[in-house]
């Protein structure tokens, strides 16, 4: 009988599943010795984690086709076939097995000393409950986080990550402390974006722009990409630039917007600011974007971002930076 998910206690560590959930798919035990991240978030040695899993036979060492499988190329194994005068024609698994049949102690001394282990079937229910545990939380908080934004809770959208993000194993984030975490600039931010309006996405209607910033919102929030959360197929694009792009310009506005209010505050304790133009320096940067960058403005000068007259295909990636005037 298989043992429900919380039957011993490292089964009660979102770590130990974690790292359980990796032997998903077949890996070496030197992959969780580097450094401390492991060690840290197990409280224990993760050589000693990996090896209860083992006697708990959570995971086993995998089968010797396996091993060839990971270590050897299509075209090393034909070689290694060719070199027995065997036939060098089929699938890399027929390739495997081939060399297997005609040379079965041959086949473990060309993976000697490479030692790989992958979930057993028990410890790949287990895996796979806490996969679908985690998955179920991430869609909750992404439900959570939406409902908020629509209805302009910016704060609460923001708490509602930090809470989600301080319960991760491996949080999102260099050096951010969650548990800890100041709401405020993402307030600032998503207030801006759903106000703002840029003049290079004007041809969006009201619904239109709506669906966008709530794209953008969990964007930012959640540190999706275009990937995770695009615009929906019957999204109709009105504008010039790939569609793709859209939610990209509507979130650099807001940057901009964000970054001169905050200049703003800043003047007043501290005197004038310089703002500057940073382009990403690639050559997909327009000629515009390049004359923009060459000056330095005050908050008043400077043009709205994404600028206006980018001809770049995706738009304009343009950003600011403010620093007292020395």
């Amino acid at each position: 009988m298989l043992r429900s998910l919380f039957d011993t206690e490292w089964m009660r560590s979102p770590a130990h599943l974690l790292l359980l959930s990796k032997f998903m798919s077949p890996r070496a035990i030197s992959d969780f010795s580097r450094g401390d991240a492991w060690q840290d978030v197990l409280k224990e040695p993760s050589e000693k984690a990996i090896k209860r899993l083992m006697d708990e036979k959570m995971i086993a060492t995998v089968t010797t086709d396996e091993l060839l499988d990971i270590k050897y190329k299509v075209t090393e194994l034909k070689q290694m076939l060719k070199s027995k005068q065997l036939p060098v024609s089929g699938t890399k698994g027929e390739l495997i097995q081939r060399l297997l049949n005609a040379d079965p102690k041959g086949a473990q001394q060309a993976v000697a000393g490479l030692t790989i282990y992958k979930c057993t079937i028990e410890g790949k229910v287990i895996a796979v409950q806490y996969l679908a545990h985690e998955k179920e939380k991430r869609a909750l908080t992404e439900q959570y986080v939406l409902d908020a934004l629509k209805k302009a809770k910016y704060k609460d959208a923001a708490t509602i990550v930090a809470q989600y993000e301080g319960e991760q194993v491996f949080p999102r984030g260099m050096g951010i402390d969650w548990k800890r975490y100041d709401t405020k600039h993402d307030e600032i931010f998503l207030s801006k974006l759903f106000t703002c309006k840029p003049h290079v996405l004007s041809a969006l209607s009201s619904e239109q722009l709506n669906v966008v910033r709530l794209i953008g919102g969990l964007r930012y929030l959640l540190g999706y990409t275009n990937m995770d959360w695009s615009l929906p197929d019957d999204f109709i694009n009105p504008t010039a630039y790939d569609k793709s792009a859209i939610p990209h310009l509507l979130m650099s506005n807001a940057y901009f917007h964000t970054n001169i209010a905050e200049a703003q505050e800043l003047q007043k304790t501290i005197g004038n600011i310089i703002v500057e133009v940073n382009t990403v320096n690639d050559e997909m940067v327009c000629d515009e974007c390049k004359t923009l960058a060459k000056h330095t403005y005050t908050i008043n000068q400077i043009q709205e971002l994404p600028y206006k007259k980018c001809t770049c295909k995706f738009g304009c990636r343009c950003s600011i930076s403010a620093h007292p005037k020395y």
